[in-house]
Parts: C-alpha cells; sequence; structure tokens
C-alpha cells in the first residue's frame, strides 16, 4: 500500500503585481547584459587606445633613428668646416648639443613603448612579454569622409550604457507597480491532494479552498515603500536624462575634436614644407660662408620638431576617431552616401 500528499497553493495575480515583479527582475537581468556589452566596449576602446600609440612610438623610434644619423652627418660637417678654420668652436659645441638632445629622447621613448607593450598584453589577458610582435604593424589614417554618425536619439538604442540606464529605469517603473499592488486585497487558491492504494493510486481526494486578505494595519509600511520606490523612479530618470546629454556632449566633442586635429595636421605639414625650405637655405648659405651656423641649428630643431609632432597629430587623429566611435555605441558606416 502507497500513500501521497501534496499542499498546494496558487496566488490569483489580480493586480499584476507578480507580473511586475518578474518584469522588474527580467528588465534588470537586460541591463546587466547591457553593462557588459559596455564593459566590452571601453575594453576595445582601451586596448585600440594601447595599440595605436604603440604604434606611434614605434614610429617616433625610426624617426630619431634618421634624426640622429642626420645630426651626426651635420656634427661631421661642422668638424670638418673647424679643422679647416670655417667654422667656430661655437658651431661644434652647439651642434654637439643638439645631437645630444636628439639622443636623450631615446629613453623616453623606449620606456613608453615598453610601457604600453606590458599594458596591451594584459588588456588582452596575456602575462607581461607574452604578447604578439606588432612589428610591421603601420597605423593609417581613418577615412576622412563619414556617411553618418546618425541622431541624437539613435544613441537610446547604440550605446550600451544608455540602454542599462533605460532598462533600469523601466525595472524600477515595475517594482513600483508591484509596490502598489501589495497594499491591495490578495486572492488567494489553497488545498490538498492525497491518494492511497496501490502502484495506480485507486482513491485520490482532494479539498480546495479559496481565500481574500488585505492588510488592514502594517504602520504605513507598504505606503512608504510606494514612495521609496517612487523617489528611486524619479531619481533613476534623472540620471537616465543627465546619462543621454552626456552622451550627446560625448558625440559632439569627438567629432570636433576630429576636425580639428585633422586641421592641425594639414597646417603642421605646411609648416614642415617651408622649415624645410628654411634648412636647405640656411645650409647652403652657410655653406658658402654668408651666415653663420646658428640659422642652421635653429632651422634643423625646427624639422626634427615638426616631424616629432605629426607623427603624434597622426596617432591623435586616429584617437579621436575611437573616441567617437565610444561615443556613438560601437563602429559606424564610413563609406560614402550614395
Amino acid at each position: 500500500i502507497s500513500s501521497l500528499s501534496a499542499l498546494l497553493d496558487w496566488e490569483v495575480d489580480l493586480w499584476g503585481r507578480l507580473r511586475s515583479a518578474r518584469e522588474a527582475r527580467q528588465l534588470e537581468r537586460d541591463a546587466t547584459i547591457s553593462d557588459w556589452l559596455g564593459a566590452r566596449l571601453l575594453l576595445s576602446v582601451a586596448v585600440a587606445e594601447a595599440y595605436f600609440e604603440i604604434l606611434e612610438q614605434k614610429r617616433q623610434l625610426l624617426l630619431l633613428d634618421d634624426q640622429i644619423e642626420n645630426s651626426q652627418t651635420l656634427l661631421d660637417l661642422t668638424e670638418l668646416r673647424f679643422g679647416q678654420a670655417q667654422s667656430s668652436v661655437v658651431d661644434v659645441l652647439q651642434q654637439r648639443e643638439q645631437l645630444a638632445a636628439i639622443k636623450t629622447r631615446v629613453p623616453a621613448v623606449e620606456a613608453r613603448l615598453e610601457q604600453l607593450t606590458y599594458a596591451l598584453e594584459v588588456l588582452l589577458g596575456l602575462p607581461p612579454g607574452t604578447g604578439p610582435s606588432l612589428a610591421g604593424e603601420e597605423s593609417r589614417l581613418p577615412p576622412s569622409s563619414l556617411r553618418t554618425v546618425g541622431v541624437p536619439s539613435d544613441l537610446l538604442q547604440n550605446r550600451p550604457d544608455l540602454v542599462a540606464s533605460a532598462q533600469r529605469v523601466a525595472a524600477i517603473d515595475h517594482e513600483v507597480a508591484e509596490a502598489i499592488a501589495d497594499r491591495l486585497p490578495r486572492l488567494t487558491l489553497g488545498g490538498s491532494a492525497s491518494g492511497s492504494g496501490g502502484p495506480g493510486i485507486d482513491t485520490l481526494i482532494t479539498n480546495a479552498v479559496a481565500s481574500a486578505t488585505t492588510p488592514i494595519f502594517d504602520a504605513g509600511i507598504r505606503k512608504a515603500e510606494v514612495s521609496r520606490r517612487q523617489a528611486a523612479l524619479n531619481e533613476a530618470l534623472v540620471s537616465y536624462s543627465h546619462d543621454y546629454l552626456t552622451a550627446v556632449r560625448d558625440v559632439e566633442t569627438a567629432l570636433v575634436l576630429e576636425r580639428k586635429q585633422v586641421e592641425r595636421m594639414n597646417l603642421l605639414n605646411q609648416e614642415l614644407d617651408t622649415a624645410k625650405k628654411l634648412l636647405r637655405e640656411s645650409h647652403h648659405r652657410w655653406g658658402q660662408g654668408l651666415t653663420d651656423y646658428l640659422p642652421v641649428l635653429t632651422a634643423v630643431v625646427t624639422v626634427q620638431r615638426l616631424e616629432r609632432e605629426i607623427i603624434t597629430s597622426h596617432r591623435e587623429i586616429v584617437s579621436a576617431r575611437v573616441t567617437l566611435h565610444r561615443a556613438i555605441g560601437g563602429p559606424m558606416d564610413t563609406e560614402l552616401k550614395r
């Protein structure tokens, strides 16, 4: 002989309390997923920034090697002219100082390169010193023509942080509905089922009862809970509005930054062309004995400075595009609109 018994209890969701609680939990789960997507976007931005700065430092090292070689050639020429009584010891010392100044830049660039390499490896989840080699990698400027970055309202669907913020607002809104429904009467169905007999449970007895309960006195706890959740909802709405305005500002700032960086790089290239012409003319006049070495030294310093600044400006333009991608919430179409 065997027996089976069970207690059964259901709540009729008259006012949507259980439904609101379920919706709130699902929205909180979705918000957590959006947070994960936002963290992934931030990680990709950090990886990109480290990668492009590594390429910048590698280009700076190659440029410094060329500048050291050119400065050494000028020093040899200056010392030769000094030996022929065509130049003064001041000219030689000035060029030695300029060469030394260029060489002192190398350790700082090498140290920065190592730091960035280790940082990139850690971002990739690798132990420092075990990452892939970036030899031969080149950094190219992003396309100058963007098809579109969308309209401000697109940020509400594209940026993971704004999506998560909206989902949390909706979740709190459902929690408010849950708290309000909790103040209303509940209808529950309770009962039991039992059976006895053989394996087929020959005799099955069921009892069911319906009951309605309503809160009588709770010292204002449920009412206070509604007020608390409504206040949390207002706070979340204000935070959501602030996050949206911040996102719009980020996009506009990134667009302006990239445009101005491109303008600056164009001006630097023009300045470099003029500086190179001045260097050639100064060197020619110095070689003919028409002037001292100072104009040549000044032109050399200017040309080398501009060459280094152009490399940095190149990387800053790329970084501005990376910042723009982050501001709009991810990749965007760069093809020209037809």
